[in-house]
């Protein structure tokens, strides 16, 4: 489920442009499974985050620093690469290009 502002959701735009050029009817049908599994998975977070805890869960335990720091520099690159896609995007350009033309292109043209 990609949010705006995170790398997920470039990702899933990039694939309905490249879909809504070729067939926009499967591009619509996508777009509602999208809304659907994110519907569900906010459903099923709060079933499992906010519901009743089982017996085993019930001791609270902390970040520790070492996974504090972790979490914290995934965070940042997840953002990072949701607000500025071009400094990945721009290294794999020329590469995604070359396989479409190898795939997409006949050779007689």
């Amino acid at each position: 489920m990609g949010f705006p502002g995170t790398a997920n959701f470039i990702g899933e735009f990039l694939i309905f442009i490249g879909v809504f050029r070729i067939c926009p009817v499967a591009a619509i049908l996508t777009g509602f499974s999208v809304i659907l599994s994110g519907a569900y998975s906010l459903f099923l977070y709060n079933r499992i985050a906010l519901g009743p805890l089982p017996l085993y869960f019930n001791s609270k335990q902390d970040l520790g620093e070492l996974e504090s720091v972790i979490l914290i520099s995934l965070t940042c690159c997840m953002f990072l690469l949701g607000i500025f896609p071009n400094c990945c995007l721009s290294i794999s350009s020329e590469t995604a290009l070359a396989l479409v033309h190898l795939y997409l292109v006949p050779d007689y043209i």
